[in-house]
């Protein structure tokens, strides 16, 4: 057995933990004499939470027998013990919802297609999980956006499919399990805007400071005034809309175009696989598809094809529930599911505020980074990147105006002692 480390940071990697879960993983793959190769997966600050590594297993006895994972460890900072609980919560839904999910579309055609786990380590302190490389199957990352251009319908359309079948399978799964769905609801309401968690890990400050940097570039005095008003009420914001509410699914959390792979035919999405589901939550499915098109979107596009994309969604929900003889009106209602969907702009522009910006920078750490941490400022950004952000940011402001979602929230707040 011998080990080939590739890597620019070393230092964020513990060779020796590493090379016994490897040996764990080869031993799973029914691999027991090998060589391996470790390639850290893109830059440095690439994710606030998780190292990304790419492991490749060769057989030392036959040259064509070779395994390729993806290793994922928490940050070597003072946050490995911070983000402890994220980390359990994807192991969890390694382990428990997605094979439950795999179950329920084990015999139909179009499923579902989600990372295949291999291997966990929850122990503080060492903390991994080990999942199948996708990549030599054919699913790539998407530049659209690094590139600064927009994504096209036929893409987004691909996107929003698949959430709905995604979601679709949490009503069969609380159909055929009205018991066990009760438990893994308790389990699975969100983190990410608790008291708790935001104390523990300064996010409070960085959600504020992301707010506060936003409220600088936006440009209508009115709306300005406004916004200010609501941030007083920001995070308790948020919290009620990533709360459960009556018609909840297992919603991804963190859905945007980092998060997913495609699979592409001549230049055209035809498939999407999501990844990282450390934030997955119980809540509202509209919360997923708003979280989606507000940071992957322009408001251009919205008004363009939102109305379509609601029948896209709509329909491909209706269909997947029909292949387990459930009515997709009992399921979520047609004005139920328009009604939320309208709603939940409010959250949209609130996410805009808060995390678009991550959309335009470099990596997520120039934008999350030991500044925020540490109470420091925010950095100054590329003039370019900035005048990018600036420009549509304020589109989403306008957007706001225009279908009332800035209005709402700022009577929402006026009237906060009364909810």
């Amino acid at each position: 057995m011998s080990l080939d480390v590739n890597l620019s940071e070393p230092d964020e990697f513990n060779c020796i933990e590493l090379h016994s879960v490897i040996k764990e993983v080869a031993r799973i793959k029914d691999i027991y004499d090998f060589n391996y190769h470790v390639d850290s997966i893109g830059g440095k600050g690439e994710s606030y939470v998780a190292n990304t590594f790419r492991v490749v297993i060769m057989d030392s006895d036959n040259d064509n027998n070779k395994v390729t994972v993806i290793v994922k460890t928490l940050v070597n900072t003072a946050r490995q013990e911070i983000f402890h609980e994220l980390h359990k919560r994807e192991v969890s839904v390694y382990k428990h919802i997605i094979p439950a999910f795999n179950k329920i579309q084990a015999e139909i055609d179009n499923k579902v297609v989600l990372p295949e786990y291999v291997f966990s380590c929850d122990e503080k302190g060492k903390e991994v999980l080990i999942l199948d490389d996708l990549q030599h199957d054919g699913w790539m990352s998407d530049l659209t956006l690094k590139k600064f251009e927009e994504l096209d319908y036929d893409k987004v359309k691909v996107v929003i499919n698949e959430l709905a079948k995604l979601h679709a399978l949490t009503f069969i799964f609380e159909r055929q399990n009205p018991l066990i769905i009760s438990e893994l609801n308790k389990k699975f309401e969100d983190t990410i805007f608790e008291d708790k968690f935001l104390n523990k890990t300064k996010l409070r400050s960085y959600f504020q400071d992301s707010y506060d940097a936003s409220l600088t570039l936006v440009e209508n005095s009115d709306a300005k005034k406004s916004l200010t008003v609501i941030r007083s009420k920001l995070l308790e914001i948020l919290r009620g809309f990533t709360k459960p509410t009556k018609r909840n699914v297992f919603c991804h959390g963190d859905c945007w175009i980092n998060n997913m792979l495609f699979k592409f035919e001549e230049n055209k999405a035809t498939e999407v696989c999501f990844l990282d589901f450390q934030a997955v939550r119980y809540a509202s499915p509209v919360t997923d598809i708003i979280y989606f098109l507000y940071l992957c979107t322009t408001p251009r596009f919205r008004s363009e094809y939102l109305e379509i994309l609601k029948t896209d969604y709509y329909d491909t929900l209706k269909s997947t529930l029909n292949l387990f003889n459930i009515e997709v009106s009992s399921a979520y209602p047609i004005r139920e599911f328009e009604n939320d969907l309208e709603v939940a702009k409010q959250y949209g522009l609130l996410i805009a505020m808060v995390e678009l910006k991550i959309v335009f920078f470099v990596s997520e750490d120039d934008v999350i980074n030991e500044a925020h941490i540490n109470h420091e400022p925010v950095p100054n950004k590329e003039p370019v990147e900035e005048k990018i952000f600036k420009i549509k940011l304020n589109d989403v402001i306008d957007e706001a105006i225009e279908n009332g979602s800035l209005e709402k929230l700022s009577e929402r707040v006026k009237n906060w002692h009364l909810i």
